[in-house]
């Protein structure tokens, strides 16, 4: 995650992040989910949306989803990565 990303923030400082891989019919969420900070305001407000059991929001409709622990992370310059664990 870029470190600029207010969802790169969110994971460090929860330990916790929720993936779900979105479906063709779910693309339209890409621009709203990439192209705006949540620093600006709440980006799931006009979205359909579900919390995972800690409290991560995922996208009911997708193609699968994976709620992790986040075991460790990685610098890379401008972005972090997350070493996680599959929980749920």
């Amino acid at each position: 995650l870029w470190k600029t990303n207010y969802t790169e923030e969110l994971a460090a400082a929860s330990g916790t992040v929720s993936i779900t891989l979105l479906s063709t019919a779910q693309l339209d969420l890409v621009p709203m989910l990439v192209l705006r900070s949540g620093r600006e305001g709440s980006k799931l407000h006009a979205i359909p949306f579900e919390l995972d059991m800690t409290g991560n929001p995922w996208f009911p409709g997708g193609l699968g989803r994976v709620a992790c622990e986040v075991l460790g992370s990685k610098s890379l310059g401008d972005s972090t990565a997350f070493l996680c664990a599959v929980t749920e």
